[in-house]
């Protein structure tokens, strides 16, 4: 029996993000700017690229919650190398891809050596 739509984690998340858009939109000033909306799309893009991530893994048989550690990892490294190393913004974000995915994959074969 599928759950009714209304029921489902998807929809309560949009609803639950929809009510605070709004209550914030009316404390401050602003808020319903193109930019903010804008903000806020591409904050909730990167949650849900890690969620698809994370549910293909769980979906595939393996359970694996080194996916949200990752994403720290990969936001960390990505701060360093553009603020410290002043390395240029393209070059970081390859690099940090390239990282990522090799950290990745050899998570990826520990877990499933073990």
């Amino acid at each position: 029996m599928r759950p009714k739509l209304a029921r489902t984690p998807l929809t309560f998340a949009l609803a639950l993000t929809f009510v605070f858009y709004l209550g914030l939109g009316l404390a401050y000033d602003g808020f319903h700017s193109a930019r903010v909306l804008a903000n806020l799309c591409n904050g909730q893009a990167v949650l849900a690229i890690a969620a698809l991530g994370a549910g293909v893994v769980i979906l595939s048989g393996s359970i694996d919650l080194s996916v949200g550690s990752l994403v720290a990892l990969a936001s960390v490294g990505i701060a360093t190398a553009i603020t410290r190393a002043e390395c240029p913004a393209t070059l970081a974000i390859l690099l940090v891809l390239l990282g990522g995915a090799l950290f990745g994959g050899l998570q990826g074969a520990a877990i499933q050596a073990f």
